[in-house]
C-alpha cells in the first residue's frame, strides 16, 4: 500500500482540499501506521506548542563576540608568526646556500691550503690598513671640519642627521612588531 500522499499530508500545515480530506480518513480508518502517525504527530504539536522558548543569559551577545574578537586576534597573530616563520626560514636557506656557493667557489680556485692561508692573511692586513687609513682621515676632518663649516650647519646636520635616524627606527619598529588593527 502507497502511504506516500496520506503521510505528507498527516505532517504538512497546509490546508487539505475537500476531496484530500475525504480520500485521507477513508485511508485512516483501514491504515493502523497511518493512524499511528497521526496520533504521534499530534502530540509532538502539543509538546512543541507547550514549550517556552528559552533565553540566552543576559550578556551571552557581548561575551560571545567578546570570544570571537579574542579569536580572530589569536589566529590573526599565529598567522603573522607563521609567515615571519616562513620568512625567516627561506631568508636563511637562501644566505646558507649562498654561503656554501661562495664557499666552494673560493675553494675550488686555490691550489693548495698555502695559498688558502696567505689570501687569508692577505686580506686581514689590508682590511687593518684600511681600518688605520679611516681612523687617520676621521682625525684630521674632526681637526679641520670644525674651522672650515659655521656652526648653524653644524646644527643643520645633526638635526637632518637625527631625523634621519627617528625615522630608520620607526621604520624598524613597524617592521618588527606585529601590527594592530584598531576598530
Amino acid at each position: 500500500m502507497d502511504h506516500q500522499p496520506f503521510e505528507t499530508w498527516l505532517v504538512s500545515e497546509e490546508p487539505l482540499t475537500p476531496e484530500q480530506q475525504s480520500s485521507l480518513q477513508a485511508h485512516l480508518q483501514d491504515c493502523p501506521r497511518c493512524q499511528n502517525l497521526e496520533r504521534t504527530w499530534n502530540q509532538v504539536e502539543t509538546l512543541l506548542g507547550e514549550r517556552q522558548v528559552v533565553q540566552p543569559a543576559i550578556g551571552f551577545t557581548l561575551r560571545w563576540q567578546a570570544r570571537l574578537e579574542t579569536f580572530h586576534q589569536t589566529q590573526r597573530s599565529q598567522q603573522e608568526r607563521r609567515v615571519s616563520w616562513i620568512f625567516i626560514a627561506a631568508t636563511l636557506s637562501v644566505a646558507i646556500a649562498l654561503l656554501a656557493f661562495m664557499a666552494i667557489r673560493t675553494l675550488s680556485s686555490f691550489e693548495s691550503p698555502t695559498q688558502i692561508l696567505v689570501n687569508g692573511l692577505t686580506l686581514i692586513t689590508s682590511l687593518l690598513a684600511s681600518i688605520t687609513a679611516l681612523q687617520d682621515f676621521l682625525a684630521a676632518s674632526v681637526k679641520v671640519l670644525p674651522q672650515v663649516i659655521p656652526p648653524g650647519w653644524w646644527f643643520g646636520i645633526l638635526v637632518t642627521i637625527s631625523l634621519l635616524l627617528l625615522t630608520w627606527v620607526e621604520s624598524l619598529r613597524r617592521l618588527v612588531f606585529s601590527r594592530r588593527i584598531v576598530r
